[in-house]
């Protein structure tokens, strides 16, 4: 992987019919295995990728409220593409149970992530390249209200 998603590694149910299931597989293994050497040595992991990534149109029409900001450079792409909307329950929800199960799996003490680049994107970011955008309500909060939120 040269920038990892944590759905690369752990695929919720809830994306399982979206996701290539075997690579995800894959990948969980070879971070099991590190993760067993890390152990063997007393050492502690870290996970560094992009998040909020994008997905397959294929999960927004099925669901349409999980829909986050387009992700991509429009200038550059023959395509839009879409991260998840991380304000939404159910969407943080799946991401709990992929992180629980990459650190059931790995001593991954830390994760870094990019936010606004190679794919991904969060809908009340200043920085993505189209701008604020996503669904009405969690494009136009302002950032400092966002962080304080819990």
């Amino acid at each position: 992987m040269l920038m990892a998603t944590i759905f690369k590694v752990a695929v919720p149910p809830e994306l399982q019919a979206f996701l290539p299931a075997d690579y995800a597989r894959r990948n969980l293994e070879i971070i099991r295995q590190r993760g067993a050497v890390l152990r063997e040595l007393g050492l502690k992991a870290a996970f560094s990728g992009k998040e909020p990534a994008y997905l397959p149109e294929a999960v927004f029409r099925a669901h349409p409220d999980w829909r986050g900001p387009r992700c991509e450079h429009p200038r550059r792409s023959r395509h839009a593409y879409y991260s998840l909307c991380i304000d939404r329950p159910e969407v943080l929800a799946m991401y709990r149970k992929a992180v629980a199960e990459i650190c059931r799996v790995a001593p991954v003490e830390l994760f870094t992530f990019l936010t606004n680049d190679s794919g991904s994107g969060i809908c009340w970011s200043v920085s993505l390249y189209p701008g604020r955008m996503g669904l009405p309500g969690v494009a136009s909060v302002p950032t400092p209200s966002v962080w304080s939120a819990s």
